[in-house]
């Protein structure tokens, strides 16, 4: 098997806003975690390739794959929105507008407009004949009948 290649970030710390920084710190970590994944993947596949692995080998594995895809995700979805950071930062947020219109499409994609909200203007039952009943008097009527 050929060597592991490290993944690298594709942005430089000049290429990201003073707003930025924090966010290009974590996605800096995200980019050493995935690259300590993909090491060890790397020398459990070696193994693999030699015949010996154990079922605890052939788990960790199975959760390092999904976990170097999950983290791949999160790290083009970091460094897209750093790039759209800078480009905002630069040109009054190109697109802006659109990214929350684009949200909210997708928050109501599929709503169909029954959510639980609580409606408070409804009467309770103690309330709609004008009167007021505490719980203790509805206990009483309640035993009464």
């Amino acid at each position: 098997m050929n060597k592991f290649q490290p993944q690298t970030v594709g942005l430089d710390a000049s290429d990201v806003s003073k707003r930025g920084g924090k966010a290009f710190k974590k996605l800096e970590e995200k980019v050493e975690k995935l690259n300590r994944i993909m090491e060890e993947t790397h020398r459990i596949r070696r193994k693999e390739a030699e015949g010996q692995l154990s079922e605890g080998q052939m788990k960790r594995l199975a959760a390092n794959e999904a976990r170097i895809a999950k983290l791949q995700a999160e790290i083009a979805t970091a460094e897209a929105s750093l790039r759209r950071g800078k480009a905002g930062a630069a040109g009054g947020a190109p697109g802006a507008a659109e990214g929350a219109t684009d949200m909210a499409t997708a928050q109501n994609a599929g709503h169909d407009g029954d959510d639980d909200f609580f409606d408070r203007t409804v009467k309770s039952r103690s309330r709609q004949h004008g009167r007021r009943v505490s719980r203790f008097q509805r206990a009483r009527e309640a035993a009464a009948n």
